[in-house]
């Protein structure tokens, strides 16, 4: 559940620093760990913002 948490928020857009505050990790290493983002869905997000 946590990996795919980290990973929606993510894809919604939140940096890595917001993520952070979500989730409780103090370095990006260890939320890296818990972060499986799909390139599929990362070219959705992109598409979404410059439309």
């Amino acid at each position: 559940m946590r990996h795919e948490g980290t990973s929606r928020l993510f894809e919604a857009g939140f940096t890595i620093e917001q993520v952070a505050l979500v989730t409780g990790h103090k370095d990006w290493k260890m939320l890296k760990r818990y972060t499986h983002l799909k390139l599929e869905t990362l070219h959705a997000v992109l598409a979404n913002r410059a439309a």
